[in-house]
This record gives structure tokens, C-alpha cells and sequence, in this order.
């Protein structure tokens, strides 16, 4: 499975020194309530990457993995923002978190996370399902406001979070989705 490629470890609350991280779980907390689980990831010679995980979010059933700290990287395509990843699948599993946690460490400051990548791995995500890619795309739950959170950064700029990662169901089924999976290579 995918996950022999990172550390990954639970936690109760990102660390001390982590001031970005707890101001994003705050104002998670904050827009969806209480925080069920927390995960971390770090690929070799990448930055950790926190996972948070809400139970019943949407609504019961499903689970919302939430990434934090891929917004700390820089790429010269975040104009406006900097991405956060969500992931809601219909499922207990936490693979499907853990994998956008492993993007966002494995691919800090080098992908821009826009609407329309594509992440791809060598395996399935989770043994549910014989799903190995992500496509970026709004949220399926949360209005254009809503996935739209500002915190105050360590230099004193306030910026923008945008998640992004599509539920899987709702898009592989489509002509239009499979069409672009086709020119992309997948």
C-alpha cells in the first residue's frame, strides 16, 4: 500500500512550535466543530503535513480529511491564495486523507494545487476501491465562500485557503471526467 512511502504518525494537536497550525484547526473547528482525529505525514526531506479528520461531515456517513500546511510552501502561480486540501469520501477509511496529506508533503513548493491537477499513485488509495488518482476541483459540499477561510500568516499577510480535492463518485462515472483523464495520461 501507498502509505509505506511517508512517515505517518497520530497526534492530539499540531506542535508547540506549530502557531499556522493551530490557527487553522481553530478556524476549522470554528466553521465545521470538533476535530474526530488528527494525522500527520512528512515525505523524506519534506515538510509535515497535518490531516484533520471530521466525522459526519457533511452529514452521517462520511468522512472530511482537511490537509494543513501545504499553504506554508510559495509558488509563483498563488496569486490570490494558498490551497488546503479536502477530501469527503463515503467511507471510515482514513487512506483517502492520508493520500492528500501525502501530495501536499511529497509535492510542497513544486505543484501549484490548481483546479484540474492530477496526482497519481502506483497503487490504490485505500483497499475499498481500486481508486489511485486525485483530481483537484472546488468542493463538493462548501459554497465559494465557505472553502474560503483567512488566517493571519507568521509575516503579518492575512491570505486565503481554497480546498480542493473532488469526491470520487460523482465524477468517475462522467463522459467529461473520463474524457479529461484521457488527455492527461491516466
Amino acid at each position: 500500500m501507498f502509505r509505506k512511502l511517508f512517515k505517518k504518525k497520530d497526534v492530539k494537536t499540531p506542535s508547540k512550535d506549530d502557531a499556522y497550525g493551530k490557527l487553522w484547526l481553530e478556524a476549522l473547528e470554528e466553521r465545521f466543530g470538533e476535530v474526530t482525529v488528527i494525522k500527520e505525514v512528512q515525505c523524506p526531506d519534506k515538510p509535515t503535513i497535518y490531516i484533520f479528520y471530521f466525522d459526519a461531515l457533511p452529514e452521517k456517513g462520511f468522512l472530511t480529511a482537511i490537509t494543513c500546511g501545504l499553504s506554508e510552501a510559495r509558488h509563483p502561480d498563488w496569486k490570490f491564495g494558498t490551497p488546503e486540501l479536502i477530501v469527503t469520501m463515503e467511507s471510515p477509511s482514513y487512506s483517502w486523507g492520508l493520500a492528500a496529506g501525502f501530495f501536499a508533503s511529497s509535492f510542497f513548493g513544486e505543484k501549484r494545487f490548481s483546479y484540474g491537477d492530477m496526482f497519481k499513485l502506483d497503487e490504490p488509495i485505500s483497499e475499498e476501491s481500486e481508486m489511485n488518482a486525485y483530481l483537484l476541483f472546488a468542493s463538493s459540499f462548501l459554497d465559494r465562500d465557505q472553502s474560503k477561510v483567512c488566517t493571519a500568516r507568521q509575516d503579518g499577510e492575512s491570505h486565503w485557503h481554497v480546498s480542493s480535492i473532488r469526491r470520487r463518485n460523482r465524477h468517475l462515472r462522467s463522459s467529461r471526467f473520463r474524457g479529461l483523464l484521457a488527455r492527461k495520461g491516466f
